[in-house]
């Protein structure tokens, strides 16, 4: 078992290029329906959410999004966000 510690984690940062690669290619065929929205400005704020090292860029997105549109920019974190693999690895 611990011949495999820390397996998961670097799949994990292996993955991350495609990852983003595929996340900004959907933001991107999507940029005008998002640019609608945010324009029309029917909204009161916009949560951002993460789990790990995604929560605290959620936390920092929140912060430049809030002080650029003047806007409510919330944080919400998952209650099941708990670093359960961390908890289940043996020290």
């Amino acid at each position: 078992m611990m011949e495999n510690q820390g397996e998961f984690t670097r799949a994990e940062i292996l993955s991350q290029p495609e990852a983003w690669q595929a996340a900004c290619g959907c933001t991107g065929e999507q940029q005008a329906a998002i640019t609608s929205l945010f324009q029309a400005g029917n909204y009161n704020q916009v949560v951002f959410t993460g789990c790990g090292s995604t929560y605290y860029l959620s936390l920092a997105a929140a912060a430049v999004f809030q002080d650029l549109s003047g806007r409510a920019g919330r944080v919400s974190r998952p209650p099941s966000c708990g670093c359960t693999r961390a908890r289940r690895m043996p020290l």
